[in-house]
């Protein structure tokens, strides 16, 4: 199951707290509250503090968001290496 709480620190800044594992249906279900935000004209960004494993799929959706300027946060070093199993790099701020 996935969580996901939703942090408003401006008008144009959203921070959205991800817990849980992000695969199969959750996936889609973060994909559809990130673009709604994007489409809002709103900096996002990702605390994935809380996620405790990141599919392959759910990695691709990742990468996709940080190509749109998606900030990436406080991913455990598990995720961390999750996310950096593909061949591109990714920024990923207070990784623990």
């Amino acid at each position: 199951m996935l969580r996901i709480s939703r942090n408003n620190l401006s008008d144009k800044e959203v921070t959205l707290l991800v817990e849980g594992r992000i695969l199969n249906h959750g996936i889609e279900q973060l994909r559809r509250v990130c673009e709604d935000i994007l489409a809002q004209g709103c900096h996002l960004t990702l605390d994935l503090s809380g996620v405790s494993f990141v599919s392959r799929k759910g990695v691709g959706v990742l990468h996709d968001f940080q190509r749109q300027r998606v900030a990436l946060a406080n991913c455990s070093a598990f995720v961390g290496e999750q996310l950096r199993s593909k061949k591109e790099r990714l920024v990923i701020w207070g990784q623990n």
